[in-house]
């Protein structure tokens, strides 16, 4: 999972291990957190738990990460444990049919409608 997500992501992999990664992102992604110097008693560690803070706010303490939403990474490590589709796209707010898609390893192409709408014939 490493290989395929932002740097942000694989920082905190690497101080607290990828379920805590797979809990920010879910929790937070798409916003900014800033990493208290104490984690004690924080959103940080409601999110992730004390021990994962713990080391979160050890390694990046005084930064304002954004966390990304990594949802299709997200979604291949919530599936490798035994999540449904179902419960993956509800709780990764995409479509089940994204779900779908993701787990054959395609995704649809749609035609450029507005090329037709602005042609000159």
């Amino acid at each position: 999972m490493r290989d395929q997500v932002p740097t942000v992501f694989r920082a905190i992999c690497d101080c607290a291990g990828e379920e805590a990664a797979v809990a920010l992102s879910m929790k937070c992604g798409g916003a900014r957190l800033l990493i208290p110097q104490k984690a004690t008693g924080t959103v940080l560690e409601g999110h992730v738990g004390a021990e994962a803070a713990a080391k979160i706010s050890a390694a990046l303490s005084d930064e304002r990460l954004y966390i990304p939403k990594a949802n299709q990474p997200v979604y291949r490590y919530l599936r490798a444990r035994g999540w449904s589709q179902e419960r993956c796209a509800r709780e990764l707010k995409i479509a089940r049919r994204t779900a779908q898609n993701w787990d054959k390893g395609s995704v649809p192409s749609f035609p450029d409608a507005q090329s037709d709408l602005f042609s000159q014939s």
